[in-house]
This record gives structure tokens, sequence and C-alpha cells, in this order.
């Protein structure tokens, strides 16, 4: 009877040493794919990170060039304002010298 449940015990033993493994292997598959979908994860966010870099790279570029040619162009109105201002200016100074040049006052 001891034999028995020596060899009863044996095989538990053996048993739940069999299930140890299998679970483990398992546990290991597991988790060998969870550090797969993790390494997918980390490389899109590095891709993206990069893709948002480039695009705000070029938003700056584009920022800084069309406020460089709105001021440049406000710039060429401004001086086109001045010298119609000037120009007008000058022709009612010189209609005024006209004027007064008709009547013969100086």
């Amino acid at each position: 009877m001891e034999d028995q449940t020596k060899l009863a015990k044996d095989e538990l033993e053996t048993r739940i040493q069999e299930i140890e493994q299998c679970f483990q292997r398992y546990i290991n598959q597991e988790l060998d794919e969870i550090k797969s979908q993790l390494t997918n994860i980390a490389t899109s966010t590095a891709k993206l990170q990069g893709e948002l870099v480039d695009k705000w790279n070029i938003l700056v570029v584009l920022r800084s060039h069309s406020f460089d040619k709105l001021l440049s162009e406000y710039k060429k109105v401004e001086e086109k304002i001045i010298l119609d201002r000037k120009g007008s200016e000058e022709l009612i100074s010189s209609e005024c010298d006209f004027k007064r040049l008709d009547d013969g006052t100086s």
C-alpha cells in the first residue's frame, strides 16, 4: 500500500510538473506575442512622430514664406500709396502755382 501511495504521489508530481510546464510555455508564447505587438506599436509611433515632425517643419517653412510674401506685398502697396500721395500733393501744388501765375499773384 505504501508503494502504491508513493507511486500515486510520484505520478501526481509528474502530472503537476507537466501542467506547470504547459502553462509556462503558454505564458511565454503570450508574452512573446505581447512583446511583438509592443514593438510594432513603438515602431508605428516613431514613424508617426517622424511624419509629424516633417509636417510641422513644412508648416513652419510655409508660414515663414507666406509671412515674408505678405510683408513684401504690404511694403509694395505702402510705397505705392506714399508715391500716389506725393504725386497728388505735387499735382495740387503745381495746380496752385499755375493758378497763381494765371491770377498774376505769386
